[in-house]
């Protein structure tokens, strides 16, 4: 089963959180938080936890769950193509900087 989501605030988290506070997406940081979440395995086969996004309130029907501004929005092709390429591409580019 999925255990209780544990809000995840270290410091690589925190620094993402102030990127979007300068980045003008701030408002996501009142309704969703980076958590991890605890997952048991049948049987007693042991526990490990997932990388996912917890709603801090309700979120109605309707509302955005997350806002992403034009300019940190990331282009991985159209709408119903394999974004593994584009993908590929831009994490060897991310990497390359480091």
């Amino acid at each position: 089963g999925v255990g209780p989501a544990e809000i995840d605030r270290s410091k690589p988290s925190m620094d993402f959180y102030s990127y979007l506070e300068r980045n003008g997406a701030g408002s996501n940081l009142k309704r969703v938080a980076l958590a991890q979440f605890p997952i048991s395995l049948p049987d007693g086969g042991g526990t490990f936890k997932i990388r996912g996004v917890v709603a801090l309130r309700k979120i109605k029907k309707g509302d955005p769950i997350i806002d992403v501004p034009y300019e940190l929005a990331l282009n991985l092709g159209r709408e119903s193509s394999d974004p593994t390429l584009p993908a590929a591409a831009l994490l060897r580019e991310y990497c390359d900087g480091y």
